[in-house]
């Protein structure tokens, strides 16, 4: 598996990935110098409990990886994000709720907690720019919620499982004055 870039008239190969992923979600995320940062899951036994996190500076890769904190069995579909400074934040959707961590500058991973019931679908996530997550994602039941990190913790923005019906696939988007769209 490979990444590419559309350069203007095609198609062409950027590079492969460290490791071939064991689920069917990659997330990328662009820095303010180019930069790729990826991450994916891969399978360490059982289960793909293990996040590969990656940065592609042009030339190198430069990776890690940092064991998920499981909170239900299952797939572990990703999502990659960049605040204003160039940090990392990764998302995990699972079988009892999505989690969260912050990849700091050493590599390793600082847990942002946890939240949702139930079977988490759909994971869609933004940094606003006073570097607050929003993430959306399809609940449980099928509704549609919008949690915020603020540094200290989660929160539901506005009412939880807010759709009129069920949701399949989710995205959020903030615009200039970081009001979230979904």
């Amino acid at each position: 598996l490979g990444i590419m870039r559309y350069n203007g008239a095609s198609w062409e190969s950027v590079t492969s990935l460290p490791e071939n992923p064991s689920t069917d979600t990659l997330s990328f995320a662009i820095d303010k110098n180019n930069n790729l940062f990826i991450s994916y899951s891969v399978n360490r036994g059982s289960f793909p409990t293990w996040r590969i996190y990656a940065k592609y500076d042009g030339s190198n890769w430069h990776y890690g990886e940092y064991r998920i904190v499981r909170i239900g069995s299952g797939r572990l579909p990703t999502a990659v994000a960049l605040d204003s400074n160039g940090t990392l934040y990764a998302g995990a959707q699972c079988l009892s709720g999505c989690t969260f961590q912050k990849i700091n500058s050493s590599g390793g991973a600082v847990s942002l907690g946890s939240f949702g019931s139930g079977y988490t679908k759909s994971l869609s996530f933004v940094v606003d720019d006073n570097d607050h997550l929003y993430a959306a994602y399809r609940d449980d039941d099928g509704k549609l919620t919008v949690q915020k990190y603020d540094g200290l913790g989660w929160s539901v923005v506005g009412t939880a499982k807010f759709s009129t019906g069920e949701v399949s696939y989710v995205s959020i988007a903030l615009d200039s004055n970081d009001s979230p769209y979904v």
